[in-house]
C-alpha cells in the first residue's frame, strides 16, 4: 500500500506543475535610455528626485528599471546634486 502511494505523488506533483499557469511580463526598457528621454544632469533635481527614496536614499535599478550603463552617471548627478545643496541627503518625516 505505501509503493502505491509513493508512486502516485510524484504524478500528482507533475500534474500540479503542469497545471499551473505561467504568466509573462513585457519587460520595459530603461526610462533614460529611450529616444526623448531627459539627459542625466545634476542641475536637474526634479528629474533626480525621482529615483530617490521618500529616506533619500538612491533606489536600486531593478526598482527604477534604469540600464547599468545609466544608472553609474545618475549615481554621480544624484552625489553632486547632493554636495551642492540641490538635493537633500535625508529627507524630514513631518
Amino acid at each position: 500500500m505505501s509503493e502505491n502511494l509513493v508512486e502516485e505523488r510524484p504524478m500528482a506533483r507533475m500534474a500540479d506543475r503542469t497545471n499551473k499557469r505561467v504568466f509573462f511580463r513585457k519587460r520595459q526598457g530603461c526610462p533614460l535610455s529611450v529616444a526623448d528621454a531627459p539627459v542625466i544632469d545634476y542641475k536637474d533635481p526634479a528629474l533626480l528626485a525621482k529615483f530617490i527614496s521618500e529616506g533619500g536614499r538612491i533606489l536600486p535599478r531593478r526598482v527604477t528599471n534604469v540600464c547599468a550603463k545609466k544608472q553609474g552617471p545618475l549615481k554621480e548627478a544624484i552625489k553632486r546634486a547632493r554636495i551642492l545643496a540641490l538635493l537633500p541627503f535625508l529627507f524630514q518625516n513631518k
